[in-house]
């Protein structure tokens, strides 16, 4: 065999071998692409869940606040817990539109609606806002 000829296997071997090492880089990159768009769905189908707190939640706290709210929404969720001492206690959630308001501020914002409701259905029958007491004269007559 001659030199040239010596060579040029060489240089066929040395190309198999490139040729080879090639198809295993894309080999790897494209499952690396597969589990990279399998994470990417996994993500795409967790909804941000906006939740706020009076006082910092701790592990199992945190791990059941994730389980129920989940089970709630019916799905995965990435929980992004704000300090927010407004609420007084509880806990105010929001998944895009749904928003739920267990919070002390919610309840007694609800209680303070309700009250006002309330004393405007009193008023409006002509009675002072204390109990069953009149507020005009000719209704004390009745």
């Amino acid at each position: 065999m001659s030199d040239e000829e010596g060579r040029l296997r060489s240089s066929r071997r040395e190309g198999e071998d490139i040729a080879s090492e090639l198809h295993a880089a894309w080999s790897a990159l494209h499952e690396a692409a597969n589990a990279h768009a399998e994470v990417d769905a996994q993500a795409a189908q967790r909804r941000l869940a906006e939740v706020r707190v009076a006082t910092e939640l701790y592990g199992d706290e945190m791990q059941a606040l994730q389980r129920t709210l989940e089970r709630v929404f019916d799905g995965p969720l990435d929980l992004h817990v704000v300090l927010d001492p407004r609420i007084i206690g509880g806990v105010w959630v929001r998944v895009g539109d749904t928003v739920l308001d267990g919070s002390l501020r919610g309840h007694i914002e609800t209680l303070r609606h309700h009250l006002n409701a309330r004393s405007r259905v009193i008023l409006g029958n002509g009675y002072g806002a204390v109990g069953d007491l009149p507020a005009r004269e000719e209704d004390a007559e009745r």
